[in-house]
């Protein structure tokens, strides 16, 4: 984020000095500086890890499954977007006090927690991006979440890093600035952009009233943000603070005790929406909906089936949907080959579709499955990196329907 670029260049000479100009330890201490940054964020990351822990046994996605975590996730982005158009401001000092001690000794320990540090203190900057960024590493396998928080760590360190070895190279930062704070407030709408298709996720678990009462919810937190933000500043008194406070709060709890009361499955774990059946465009694939009987049946006929597991908060699913499955070269084969097209949709939680999954080797979506046909013993397990070539060359294996 632009604000921390001010930042950088006090932060270099401040190794540049405490190394004592000397080349050799200027490059130790850029390098020391770097791994505190670096493994602060692979310590986050271990903790989504240790949170996820439990889901890997679910299968991966199934947080989106649950209708609390959904509006959870829309509830934090949209602090974090508010926090964007500066209405207001997150503040972390829980354990800062330690960190700042050690930071204050000399030598490469010191240099070490002041990478540390600046962690810690740019986390405020980068919340808005970071939340987003939870939220799609909640539902990534755990190597996935380490090279995520692994290549944010490097991206944040590789400034000082590189301008610690060559700092006549600070006349080429970007001065600060109001187009710094115009950038911050315009990448808001990024993140509004993700409540928006959070809330199009929760549409998929919960009816359309609850969906309306999650909305309202979030009006509610907005409007309890506006209020600490307007009328409380660092020269406040202590009793107009907690006044001031006092009245947020009132209203997010009356927030939750609308939803609490009128709609408790938005705080449940399990979508109460019942299934609806699949649409077909006229002239593309005639998608049926899965059920192990189904398919049992189809297979039993010798007819050559394609299953696509798929699910409402899938952006992949939807990419390769639109962009793959959904073209005319596909369409035609799937008429020509007369596949029958079952979709899986696991939006909300199915026992037969995540025990098929699992038979299969797989935890989660998108996953596509071709059932050749009189050979349903012998089921192909498409990649997840799908190309048009990949599933034509596929059907074409597997022969027409018998």
């Amino acid at each position: 984020m632009p604000c921390v670029l001010p930042v950088i260049s006090i932060k270099v000479f401040s190794l540049i000095k405490q190394a004592g100009e000397d080349p050799k330890h200027v490059f130790e201490h850029g390098v020391t500086f770097a791994m505190g940054i670096v493994l602060s964020f692979l310590f986050l990351g271990g903790l989504v890890i240790a949170i996820q822990g439990a889901g890997q046994k679910i299968g991966w996605g199934f947080q989106f499954q649950c209708p609390i975590f959904v509006m959870a996730m829309a509830a934090i982005v949209t602090l974090f977007a508010l926090s964007m158009f500066g209405i207001f401001y997150f503040e972390l000092t829980a354990g800062q006090q330690k960190i700042d001690q050690l930071a204050s000794k000399e030598g490469l320990t010191g240099t070490f927690f002041k990478g540390v540090l600046a962690t810690i203190l740019s986390t405020p900057c980068t919340a808005p991006f970071l939340g987003t960024v939870l939220g799609f590493a909640f539902v990534q396998p755990w190597w996935v979440v380490l090279s995520i928080f692994a290549v944010i760590g490097l991206g944040m360190s590789s400034p000082y890093l590189v301008l610690a070895v060559r700092p006549q190279w600070l006349k080429f930062m970007p001065k600060p600035g109001d187009w710094m704070e115009k950038f911050k407030e315009s990448m808001g709408f990024l993140l509004i952009a993700t409540v928006v298709w959070l809330i199009s996720v929760l549409s998929g678990l919960v009816d359309s009233d609850a969906v309306i009462a999650a909305l309202s919810f979030l009006v509610c937190i907005s409007f309890a943000c506006w209020i600490n933000g307007s009328f409380i500043n660092l020269s406040s008194p202590t009793k107009r603070i907690f006044i001031v406070r006092a009245i947020a709060i009132a209203v997010v709890a009356a927030g939750c005790f609308y939803v609490w009361h009128w709609f408790p499955e938005l705080l449940g774990t399990k979508a109460t929406k019942t299934k609806t059946t699949v649409h077909n465009d006229v002239n593309g694939i005639q998608w049926q909906d899965f059920s192990l009987s189904k398919l049992d049946s189809q297979l039993k006929y010798n007819k050559t089936v394609f299953i696509d597991f798929t699910a409402q908060w899938c952006l992949t699913c939807k990419v390769n949907e639109a962009t793959i499955i959904n073209t005319p070269p596909v369409i035609e084969k799937f008429k020509a080959l007369n596949v029958v097209p079952l979709k899986a949709d696991w939006t909300a939680q199915d026992p037969e579709i995540s025990d098929l999954l699992r038979k299969f080797g797989r935890s989660g979506v998108p996953v596509y499955v071709i059932f050749p046909a009189g050979h349903p013993d012998q089921p192909v397990v498409l990649p997840e990196a799908l190309t048009q070539s990949i599933v034509l060359d596929a059907l074409e294996k597997a022969g027409p329907s018998k």
